[in-house]
């Protein structure tokens, strides 16, 4: 009830309980369709993209990774309140101690990302992303060759 009270101090004194209650309405459609504009905005904007990240907290030390985003699916909230979005696409992993090729599966937690960790990524070409995989395939066949 306090902090009912507290958001109402914040309107006009002389509105009708119908009036505030057409206002507090209204704040909260527009509040909802920028939340969902800005969702449609990083849909579009990381729709069949390819990125860069160079991750220094790795577990396995410094790590590139490199993305193809097919698109963003879904959307969430984190703990600090930020929406993420769960991605399908592919990453490609290198660091001293692993490579990795992988696809990115939306239905996975760990697979998502906040429109703040998306815009901090490098947008690469599809040429660069292609030159990353070339790297991978052919430092695998390297390995079958020792393994084998």
């Amino acid at each position: 009830m306090i902090r009912l009270l507290k958001i109402l101090e914040e309107y006009d004194k002389d509105l009708t309980i119908c009036e505030l209650v057409s206002k507090l309405k209204t704040e909260q459609i527009e509040k909802e369709q920028n939340k969902l504009d800005t969702i449609n905005l990083y849909r579009n904007k990381y729709k069949n993209v390819y990125l860069r990240e160079v991750d220094e907290d790795s577990i396995f030390g410094r790590t590139v990774n490199v993305y193809y985003i097919m698109r963003l699916e879904g959307t969430g909230m984190n703990d600090r309140w930020e929406t993420f979005y769960h991605v399908s696409g592919n990453i490609l992993s290198f660091s001293r101690r692993d490579i990795n090729f992988r696809g990115l599966d939306p239905q996975r937690v760990d697979n998502t990302f906040t429109g703040k960790e998306l815009d901090r990524m490098d947008i690469i070409t599809k040429k660069e992303y292609n030159k990353y995989l070339k790297k991978y395939n052919k430092i695998v066949e390297e390995l079958k060759s020792i393994i084998e």
